[in-house]
């Protein structure tokens, strides 16, 4: 039931339609076109407040003014979604990211299947080719299902 429940949040979060430079669409449409354009997503950390002078000052306590700086200090998971040819990149949410990966490995488990399975078909695959696929798809799985 639980599960239901947040693969219910997931799709909501997703199906969101938001206003970007390419026009009004999905999150999942907007996603899948950056995906298309070159895009990909890191894992980062940054601090959990940014530091704010005038709020330190304004505090009246020495250890008030500790535990802001350990709150400025803490760092939090944030999820990025890097831009090809720029240095720039706009922060995600893990539903945003984990969707992201989900289009990766299917298009790199498509891909995989297909390669192999045509030259297989088409007879011209020899034992030297098909062991060497081999070889890539066990470096495949040990890339996205190890942990």
């Amino acid at each position: 039931m639980a599960n239901n429940i947040q693969q219910h949040k997931a799709e909501a979060t997703l199906n969101k339609l938001i206003r970007y430079e390419e026009g009004v669409m999905s999150r999942k449409q907007w996603l899948n076109l950056q995906r298309i354009k070159g895009a990909y997503v890191e894992e980062s950390t940054k601090n959990r407040i940014q530091f704010n002078r005038i709020k330190y000052n304004r505090m009246s306590s020495y250890k008030e003014q500790g535990e802001y700086e350990k709150k400025c200090n803490e760092k939090v998971v944030c999820y990025e979604l890097h831009f090809p040819n720029q240095n720039s990149f706009w922060d995600i949410t893990k539903t945003e990211y984990d969707y992201f990966n989900s289009l990766i490995l299917a298009e790199d488990i498509n891909t995989e299947k297909y390669n192999l399975s045509n030259r297989i078909e088409a007879g011209i695959a020899t034992e030297e080719e098909i062991e060497e696929d081999m070889d890539k798809e066990i470096e495949f799985m040990n890339k996205y299902f190890s942990n």
